[in-house]
């Protein structure tokens, strides 16, 4: 798909993860459009709703969990390896450039929003030019 940084999301869900209180941060916002695969999607979402649930804390338990009462939802979670890629990611991610990251993944939605409207984006934004921080 265009205009997909998954390294972006990556890092903004494996933040989430580790620190769940990201999402009470008035700064950020999220939406379903940030997350262009079904399985980030799952994840994200899991993590959204057991917080606004009121965990504090979110592990591979409490996701699989509250998956069970999902049966399809769960199938995904398992057919990506869900805990071994929450774990992983979880190694991976940095609070310190967290801002940096869930920046790039909203600018992504924001272009694909606009190339799902027909508009064309080239003039604004060449992936392969990596001299142009634009």
């Amino acid at each position: 798909m265009k205009y997909v940084d998954i390294a972006a999301v990556i890092q903004v869900i494996g933040s989430i993860y580790q620190n769940p209180m990201l999402l009470e941060n008035e700064n950020y916002f999220f939406n379903e459009e940030d997350f262009t695969e079904e399985f980030h999607k799952i994840l994200f979402g899991s993590m959204y709703n057991l917080h606004a649930l009121g965990a504090k804390e979110i592990s591979v338990n409490t996701i699989e969990d509250y998956l069970q009462q999902r049966p399809k939802s769960l199938a995904v979670y398992k057919a990506n390896k869900g805990p071994d890629y929450l774990r992983e990611i979880s190694k991976s991610c940095s609070f310190s450039t967290f801002e940096y990251y869930y920046k790039k993944m909203k600018k992504m939605t924001l272009l694909r929003m606009y190339d799902n409207i027909g508009m064309d984006l080239t003039w604004l934004y060449d992936p392969d030019n990596i001299l142009d921080a634009k």
